[in-house]
């Protein structure tokens, strides 16, 4: 096994039980987190490398197209993939691709994946945490603020279907910002065991029908207005199967929904909003657990 580090690492019931195996340690098996890396994947997951998987999750390869972000497996934190040209040969053991394209840590066998992302401006792609919300108004960087996300406690991070444009009416003088790299936002969400999955863009909600499923929205929220898209997830992937319908709808690839555009109704001096549409509140997020390849050691009473 091998110990691969993100934003969140998790501490897996196999890890305390190594840690616990080795006599040194008393573990409280309490605090253990799931492990999504190859869960319910099965046997195969191990057995193959993942020079065969680079096409399906968690792994990432050469197709991935405009898509430059994406998201970790836990959906934490909006992610990139870590494939690309290194300095020199990838060892002929870990050779999935053209000699000297791999990726870009040895710790992983040199396995390209979506791995959590820092920006050029210091920002990090962790959905939870409220300080890496974007505002083009005091950024370094501006162009960061066109996804339409919110950071903070109930977000995480949702794949997104197209690019998106951020319009700003200045005095009735509009500038249209449109990027084409795109991929993964992170939005907040809110889970009902009648609802399902409602999913929020800058306080607007917009309610996913089945996994697979494109939202095309339109938000406007103190003259500026963000255009795009986001891909549904299954609702228990992201809540939880307590806090979903007993019996989900089955996947929608391809399905498309285009909302009438929106108006966030809000004091455009503070960050608290209502909508047009009528939501009142901010969802409960039960974040899943961040990925992890192998064994964390932590010393524990």
């Amino acid at each position: 096994m091998t110990g691969i580090f993100d934003y969140n690492p998790v501490f897996s019931r196999l890890s305390l039980a190594v840690l616990e195996d080795s006599g040194w340690y008393t573990v409280d098996y309490t605090a253990a987190k799931d492990l999504p890396w190859g869960r319910g994947r099965g046997c195969d997951f191990v057995r193959r490398g993942c020079g065969d998987m680079l096409d399906e999750k968690p792994y990432c390869g050469m197709d991935i197209g405009d898509k430059t972000f994406g998201c970790t497996l836990d959906r934490g934190s909006v992610a990139i993939c870590s494939l690309g040209t290194l300095d020199e040969d990838v060892p002929a053991d870990f050779r999935y691709l053209p000699d000297d394209v791999g990726g870009s840590l040895e710790i992983a066998d040199y396995c390209p994946y979506f791995r959590g992302i820092t920006r050029q401006s210091g920002r990090t792609g962790n959905c939870t945490n409220s300080m890496n919300q974007p505002d083009d108004s005091t950024s370094r960087y501006p162009g960061e603020d066109v996804f339409g996300e919110t950071y903070g406690g109930d977000s995480v991070c949702l794949e997104q279907g197209r690019g998106w444009q951020k319009i700003t009416d200045n005095s009735g003088r509009k500038s249209t910002l449109s990027v084409g790299t795109y991929g993964g936002g992170c939005y907040e969400t809110e889970c009902s065991a009648d609802d399902g999955l409602t999913v929020y863009v800058r306080g607007a909600p917009f309610q996913c029908e089945c996994e697979g499923q494109e939202l095309v929205v339109d938000v406007t929220i103190c003259q500026t207005t963000y255009r795009g898209s986001i891909i549904c997830p299954s609702c228990s992937s992201v809540c939880g199967a307590n806090l979903c319908p007993s019996t989900e709808p089955p996947s929608c690839p391809g399905n498309v929904k285009e909302f009438e555009p929106v108006t966030v109704a809000t004091d455009c001096t503070t960050t608290a909003a209502t909508t047009t549409a009528g939501s009142t509140g901010q969802g409960v997020l039960p974040i899943l657990s961040i990925l992890l390849l192998g064994l964390v050691g932590v010393i524990m009473k």
